[in-house]
Protein backbone atom coordinates (compact mmCIF):
# COMPACT_ATOMS: atom_id res chain seq x y z
CA UNK A 1 0.00 0.00 0.00
CA UNK A 2 0.89 3.69 -0.02
CA UNK A 3 1.85 5.68 2.97
CA UNK A 4 0.73 9.39 2.70
CA UNK A 5 2.76 11.82 4.08
CA UNK A 6 2.35 16.01 4.03
CA UNK A 7 5.94 17.30 2.68
CA UNK A 8 6.92 20.46 1.52
CA UNK A 9 10.26 20.21 0.67
CA UNK A 10 12.67 16.80 -0.13
CA UNK A 11 16.56 16.43 0.02
CA UNK A 12 17.49 13.76 -2.38
CA UNK A 13 21.45 13.28 -2.03
CA UNK A 14 23.04 10.49 -4.29
CA UNK A 15 26.02 10.85 -6.93
CA UNK A 16 23.83 9.11 -9.33
CA UNK A 17 22.16 11.94 -11.37
CA UNK A 18 19.91 8.73 -12.82
CA UNK A 19 18.46 8.11 -9.79
CA UNK A 20 17.99 11.37 -8.49
CA UNK A 21 15.79 12.36 -11.29
CA UNK A 22 13.84 9.14 -11.06
CA UNK A 23 13.02 9.48 -7.56
CA UNK A 24 12.38 13.08 -7.70
CA UNK A 25 9.92 12.78 -10.66
CA UNK A 26 7.82 10.78 -8.12
CA UNK A 27 7.63 13.38 -5.73
CA UNK A 28 7.31 15.87 -7.82
CA UNK A 29 4.01 14.15 -9.12
CA UNK A 30 2.65 14.59 -5.42
CA UNK A 31 3.42 18.74 -5.25
CA UNK A 32 6.78 17.93 -2.69
CA UNK A 33 8.92 20.59 -3.49
CA UNK A 34 12.64 18.43 -4.46
CA UNK A 35 15.80 19.52 -3.67
CA UNK A 36 18.73 17.43 -5.16
CA UNK A 37 22.81 17.33 -4.16
CA UNK A 38 25.45 15.20 -5.18
CA UNK A 39 27.32 15.38 -2.19
CA UNK A 40 27.59 15.94 1.21
CA UNK A 41 28.63 19.44 1.01
CA UNK A 42 25.90 20.71 -1.06
CA UNK A 43 23.66 18.68 0.84
CA UNK A 44 24.44 20.79 3.84
CA UNK A 45 24.43 23.75 1.89
CA UNK A 46 20.63 22.69 1.11
CA UNK A 47 20.01 22.14 4.76
CA UNK A 48 21.06 25.33 5.75
CA UNK A 49 19.43 27.22 3.38
CA UNK A 50 16.02 25.51 2.89
CA UNK A 51 15.55 23.56 5.86
CA UNK A 52 13.98 20.21 3.30
CA UNK A 53 11.50 17.75 5.94
CA UNK A 54 12.61 14.77 4.97
CA UNK A 55 16.40 13.77 2.93
CA UNK A 56 16.97 11.03 1.22
CA UNK A 57 20.47 9.86 0.65
CA UNK A 58 23.19 7.36 -0.54
CA UNK A 59 25.30 5.75 2.26
CA UNK A 60 28.56 6.06 0.55
CA UNK A 61 29.00 9.48 -0.28
CA UNK A 62 32.90 10.50 -1.46
CA UNK A 63 33.02 13.63 0.58
CA UNK A 64 31.35 12.90 4.27
CA UNK A 65 29.16 11.18 6.23
CA UNK A 66 25.16 11.57 5.28
CA UNK A 67 24.48 11.13 9.79
CA UNK A 68 26.32 14.22 9.72
CA UNK A 69 24.49 16.51 8.16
Amino acid sequence: GEIEVDLDKVLIVDPDADFVESLANQLLTRQVRVLRAPTHAKARELIRGYQPELVVSEVHLPDGDPLTF
